[in-house]
């Protein structure tokens, strides 16, 4: 994890000049790591006022990953608290670690420091040399940086200088590391961008041992958006990370530039800061390009940035002297040993530095078109022993991130980072699914009981109970009564428990647990009882979980253009439900705005100003100037100016010294008048046209032509007599649904196989794969062996087709033939499989095999025979996967979809 990782090789890396190459090469015996990927979810471990520990991996190999809440200080309190010593040791060692190297270096054992720093070392002393470099670079850092620190000193009790000063660290040292980003015709999905970034730095120091995650969920649009970063405890700093923005950076330390970088400086930003600016602040590939531009900058570096929204990745040279832009075609160095490749931008271990850099790119061109993660893992790090200590893979456009570290002093395995890999998911929304939300919903009873327990004793002792607690305690009771024992089915429903456990709960806590409020049998009651709900829920509710439901509704009302009225009175496609409260609606109206769903925000917002205007909502804790500037607001967004000030004219008769009202009225105004009148928009086409896959989701695309040539047939098998029920969707190449294939028993005993109970009764959230809302997809990998081959065994007798061999199915790079879905549960309402090139849409029905096949009647594979699943509206529905790679036999191969 990237950022502390940074400090410890940063330490260790050798000086060397600028006119030299770098040393060494990778081994010509280097071996592919064939290691599996550890894939099992966080635990939850406890969690302190904006903060939640958990950990992954198992006994020795187990690591933190933290998330925090709030503002920059309560971020750094929250992981103070819940660290506590462990933090302290963490820069305790690394004091100790520094103080060392600084002894070599000045009895010249060691060159890894810049000159200048050990002059000052020599006049100053350590401390006074970093406290130096500390107020040198202070004009050029965020405030929040330090606000953070002394949220993390006051949380835990470490020197809050000594924090700041080994922060430092990376500006007086260098490491080699090496990256790569990959896109277009470089990977196999089209649109997908693959970003590397390995940390290649001495692992004789204390970092290794403390490896961390820290995910970020600020409270306020002004301190960013939600990110990761990679690093150590107590590490607040930036060398490895991502973002909900879904972008990554990734950092080489130069060791050996060209003429080309120019000069450094101590004159300016911090580089672990300005990385971890780009991971919080900035929301596009530009935003990123232009602050590295503008900003002053220090050392020699290569920087990356991959941007999976638009697919793109960059490399910079970075010195205080130059920050040139590259991509594939005008990469440098421009040398034979690193030749261009199309769609990849690369470098390996430092910039003048032939050797890997030509076995890396080597590795590259090999998997060119093909570049994954699994061959990044099992060929291209380890082949080219790059990431000594940690080794980050960003599959950016599915937001996750495949992180390796070093072995710890006190764990046996793999010494190095390229050697092993785990996965960690950073998938936002625990409480999404229908399975997870009933549970929630059970624990919400739990938490019912506790707290009529609390009154019950509090009031038996002569206590006081506030009136806020005896009233929301009243308002969970009745809504649990109102909602039926389907209502996770609706994602009205969904919403509607989420808000109230975050909103309600919240409050309750905070009345019970108040600073002034006295601790009690009946509070250290309720307390345990909060303890058994979060580790049986994995957590507790947060913003982000509510954010996610809010967007999931968006999206279904943009799919399925439902009706904004209906939705209003909850009722969604013929089901009622409770109405969302003004302040629900209101929450799911602005995170529209927030993520420019313009559409829908136009939509939900005159919605509700309506309603307002029609004085339905009396007694709301939002009012009606709240939802009128919203509204303004998004006009003004949308290019509508003029009908923003039309609304704004309504409140201000109503509230004419609203100092709000007028400042917003005075900017739209000024806004208006630097637009012709000939380019003022009058309207929004709130409905749109829609993508062929959006209008697929909704009905079939196939003229009466084409359906008139599909069938359903009885399709003859390997046993006598025994016919299968097929109906063909797609005739070349085949797509296809078998019938009846799986009866009730044996859906039940897939779903109770070890793999599939522990994803769908201990709702771990990173053991099954969302495609789609309320749409899950497991592997036969993640069922008991002897259900794996029955079910292989039937589709051979079935399809004829042949059973995979345990060789070809775990060799990633084998050509896939056939696809088939096992049905283990349909939707009530959307879901179904598009196949966008072939207009074709198939519906999922309980116990039967979607089957389509992968390659042409030539043999040739179809790039367009990748599935894409629609949302469900209502209900879920769960699929197993299964399919069939090429086996060298070509003429075989070439046999199968003629069948």
């Amino acid at each position: 994890m990237v950022s502390l990782w940074t400090l410890a090789i940063l330490v260790l890396v050798p000086h060397v000049t600028k006119a030299a190459f770098c040393h060494g090469s990778p081994s010509k015996n280097a071996k592919q790591n064939l290691n599996q990927i550890y894939t099992e979810p966080p635990r939850y471990v406890k969690s302190v006022v904006n903060g939640k520990l958990f950990t992954v991996g198992s006994g020795e190999d187990a690591f933190d990953i933290v998330h925090v809440w709030g503002k920059p200080y309560d971020w750094g309190k929250a992981q103070g608290q819940l660290l506590g010593d462990k933090a302290v040791k963490m820069m305790d060692a690394v004091w100790e670690y520094l103080e060392d190297q600084v002894i070599e270096a000045i009895n010249g054992t060691v060159h890894i420091f810049k000159p200048w720093f050990l002059k000052d070392i020599a006049d100053f002393g350590l401390e006074k040399a970093l406290d130096l470099e500390l107020d040198i670079t202070r004009k050029y850092s965020g405030s929040y940086f330090f606000e953070e620190a002394q949220g993390i000193a006051d949380g835990c009790g470490i020197d809050l200088q000594k924090l700041l000063r080994i922060h430092m660290i990376g500006e007086l040292t260098k490491g080699s590391c090496s990256m790569f980003g990959a896109w277009g015709s470089a990977v196999p999905v089209k649109g997908s961008l693959l970003q590397l970034r390995a940390l290649d730095w001495s692992v004789d120091g204390p970092f290794k041992d403390y490896p961390q995650v820290t995910v970020y969920h600020p409270a306020y649009p002004k301190d960013g958006h939600a990110f990761a970063n990679f690093g150590w405890t107590g590490w607040f700093g930036s060398i490895t990370g991502m973002s909900s923005q879904k972008m990554a950076i990734s950092e080489i330390g130069v060791s050996f530039p060209d003429s080309t970088f120019g000069s450094e400086s101590r004159f300016g930003t911090p580089f672990t800061f300005l990385l971890r600016d780009i991971l919080q602040f900035d929301k596009t590939l530009d935003d990123s390009i232009n602050r590295i531009a503008n900003s002053p900058r220090t050392c020699n570096l290569i920087l990356g940035v991959g941007d999976a929204k638009i697919g793109q990745f960059r490399g910079i040279e970075y010195s205080a002297s130059v920050a040139d832009l590259f991509d594939d075609l005008n990469m440098r160095p421009a040398e034979k040993w690193h030749p261009k490749i199309q769609n990849v931008v690369y470098w390996g271990m430092d910039w003048d530095c032939p050797a890997f850099n030509e076995v890396l790119g080597n590795q590259l061109q090999k998997y060119h078109g093909n570049i994954t993660v699994e061959n990044t893992i099992r060929d291209v790090v380890s082949i080219v022993q790059s990431g000594d200590l940690q080794v980050a893979i960003y599959d950016l456009t599915k937001n996750l991130a495949y992180l390796s570290n070093a072995k710890a002093s006190y764990e046996s395995g793999p010494a190095y980072a390229y050697e092993s890999c785990k996965l960690i998911s950073t998938n936002s929304g625990l409480f999404t699914s229908v399975c997870q939300i009933n549970v929630l919903r059970e624990e919400e009873r739990r938490l019912i009981k506790g707290l009529n327990r609390y009154i019950d004793a509090t009031e038996a002792t002569a206590g006081f109970v506030p009136k806020d607690i005896i009233s929301l305690l009243t308002k969970a009771e009745d809504e649990q009564q109102l909602l039926s024992d389907k209502f996770s089915e609706n994602p009205l429903n969904t919403f509607h428990i989420l808000y109230r456990i975050y909103h309600d709960w919240n409050k309750i806590f905070r009345l019970i647990w108040c600073d002034d409020c006295e601790t009690t049998p009946a509070s250290q009651d309720f307390n345990i009882t909060l303890g058994i709900v979060e580790r049986k829920v994995g957590g507790w509710v947060n913003e982000r979980d509510l954010q996610s439901s809010a967007i999931n509704i968006l999206k279904l009302y943009d799919m399925f253009d439902l009706d904004t009225k209906d939705l209003f009175d909850g009722k969604m496609n013929g089901y009622t439900t409770v109405p969302l409260s003004v302040e629900e609606l209101y929450f799911i109206a602005s995170m529209a705005d927030k993520e420019d769903m313009m559409r829908a925000a136009l939509a939900w917002f005159e919605e509700l100003y309506r309603r307002f205007s029609e004085n339905k909502y009396p007694d709301s804790s939002i009012n009606e100037i709240t939802v009128g500037r919203g509204l303004a607001g998004v006009y003004n967004k949308i290019g509508m100016p003029q009908k923003a000030i039309e609304v704004l004219k309504q409140l201000m008769t109503k509230e004419e010294n609203n100092r709000l009202l007028k400042r917003d009225f005075e900017f739209y105004a000024m806004r208006l008048n630097g637009i012709p009148l000939e380019d003022w928009s009058s309207t929004l086409d709130t409905k749109g046209k829609k993508s062929k896959f959006v209008q697929l989701c909704r009905n079939s695309l196939k003229s009466a032509k084409e359906e008139a040539k599909l069938r359903c047939i009885l399709k003859a098998s390997d046993i006598p007599y025994l016919f299968s029920k097929e109906e063909i969707f797609h005739i070349r190449p085949r797509i296809s649904v078998l019938y009846d294939v799986l009866a009730e028993n044996e859906i039940k005993m897939i779903r109770n196989s070890t793999a599939l109970r522990q994803a769908t009764i201990k709702y771990k959230r990173n053991s099954v794969k969302i495609t789609a809302i309320n749409s899950y997809r497991y592997t036969t990998n993640d069922i008991d062996q002897y259900l794996r081959r029955t079910l292989r065994k039937r589709m051979r007798l079935i399809t004829r087709l042949p059973i995979q061999s345990e060789e070809t199915m775990y060799n990633i790079d084998s050509r896939r033939i056939a696809t088939w879905n096992f049905v283990l549960s349909e939707p009530k309402y959307g879901g179904s499989m598009v196949f966008t090139s072939k207009k074709t849409r198939v519906p999922f029905i309980k116990g039967s095999v979607t089957l389509w096949y992968n390659q042409k009647y030539d043999g040739r594979m179809d790039e367009n025979m990748t599935p894409t699943e629609c949302h469900v509206l209502l209900g879920s529905q769960t699929v197993l996967e299964d399919h069939l790679d090429e086996d060298g036999t070509i003429s075989t191969m070439k046999c199968f979809n003629k069948k």
